[in-house]
């Protein structure tokens, strides 16, 4: 439900609109803007409950605030409330403190995709964040971006972003500062970017236990056009390496499959994220040190002249197939190597509602194998929304 009760501009003596600037650093013009029920996923249960939006008449300031509540019997007393705190204040002035800044606190987070799994996102406990966000560089196609971000957590039971690896301890704190450039481009009627380069570096610090556990990790993708019309072949490479134990889940990487929930909100191509391994369950596979290399061919989009209405109709397909070999544990200190790899396929449906709003169906297969490894496949299939 929407409400009106937003500020009014102010008429300043000269005429002019007076946009309120002096909101920006104070926040104190905040007004709710609106409010909805909302279905949330935790776990395997489902969550009901209320979403506040609230934000300032030119968008510097924004808070949300959601509320919801598992009547499922199977969850602990404990774990039946959730609750999400979010706010993001732009600083727009020309100082070194200029950016976007977060912060926010979770209690037992719940999202609405998980209820769409396999990829979990909710997590138990309580979790405090602050970040920094910046853009140093912005020189269409170039661009260089900086983000940085503190997280406490505490009583947890499973480690955040790996759902299926349970934790000794049950606080932690992270942190981690990313720097990341890109040079991309595509030409006219393109569908996907064909030609350029990325690169982004990574270090993260994991506490726990009184001990600091240095990570740090990159990635380098490199694309150039085919002969086919907006067809491409991109080289993507990843490593990284931790600094503490080999048998410390908070010192490994892990990898496996797609990440795509059967409804979703993130990227379509998800297997050429770092962690990703189509074929493998999620995160099967683990290293304290790794080197990733993957191999993609984007092949020429099918386009569709008369499939659907004029208010529903498909656009394109396009369609992408690709090999991942992943090392993990080079050191090999501890006899626990691993050498695997993975040959898939993805092919992404783009339809278009009411002439602009678009949703992408994705399809994809992939078989793996390895050293010491049952050879394994995996089928996904996503719909994003909008």
């Amino acid at each position: 439900m929407t409400t009106s009760a937003r500020p009014s501009r102010a008429s300043s003596s000269d005429g002019r609109s007076d946009a309120r600037i002096e909101s920006n650093g104070s926040g104190k013009n905040l007004s709710l803007e609106s409010w909805y029920p909302i279905l949330e996923g935790y776990k395997d249960s489902v969550a009901a409950g209320v979403n506040f939006q609230f934000s300032d008449p030119i968008l510097f300031d924004t808070l949300e605030v959601s509320a919801s509540y598992s009547p499922d019997s199977d969850l602990p007393s404990d774990e039946r409330t959730h609750i999400s705190i979010d706010y993001s204040h732009v600083v727009a002035n020309a100082t070194p403190l200029s950016g976007t800044w977060h912060a926010g606190a979770r209690y037992n987070y719940a999202n609405f995709y998980d209820l769409f799994g396999p990829t979990k996102q909710s997590l138990k406990g309580n979790w405090f964040y602050l970040g920094y966000d910046k853009t140093l560089l912005y020189d269409d196609p170039r661009q260089l971006d900086f983000r940085t971000e503190l997280n406490h957590y505490a009583n947890l039971d499973r480690l955040p972003r790996y759902q299926n690896i349970d934790v000794t301890f049950d606080k932690l704190t992270t942190f981690h500062a990313d720097l990341s450039y890109e040079h991309i481009r595509r030409s006219l009627g393109a569908v996907d970017d064909e030609k350029g380069f990325k690169w982004r570096v990574i270090g993260a610090a994991n506490y726990v236990d009184s001990d600091t556990i240095p990570k740090m990790f990159g990635n380098f993708d490199f694309g150039f056009p085919l002969g086919w019309e907006h067809s491409s072949i991109w080289l993507r490479t990843s490593a990284g390496v931790a600094f503490g134990e080999v048998d410390d889940e908070f010192a490994n990487f892990f990898f496996g499959g797609f990440g795509n929930n059967y409804v979703d909100n993130g990227e379509i191509k998800r297997y050429r994220h770092e962690y990703a391994l189509p074929g493998f369950e999620l995160n099967e596979i683990f290293g304290r040190n790794f080197v990733r290399s993957m191999i993609e061919v984007n092949l020429p989009p099918i386009r569709f002249d008369r499939v659907g209405t004029p208010g529903f109709f498909l656009s394109w397909a396009r369609p992408a197939i690709f090999a991942t070999g992943l090392a993990t544990n080079l050191d090999n200190s501890s006899g626990l190597r691993q050498d695997v790899y993975d040959v898939g396929a993805q092919i992404d449906f783009q339809f278009t509602i009411l002439s602009h709003m678009d949703m992408t169906l994705s399809v994809g297969y992939a078989v793996a194998n390895g050293d010491n490894i049952s050879s394994s496949d995996e089928f996904m299939i996503s719909l994003k929304i909008l």
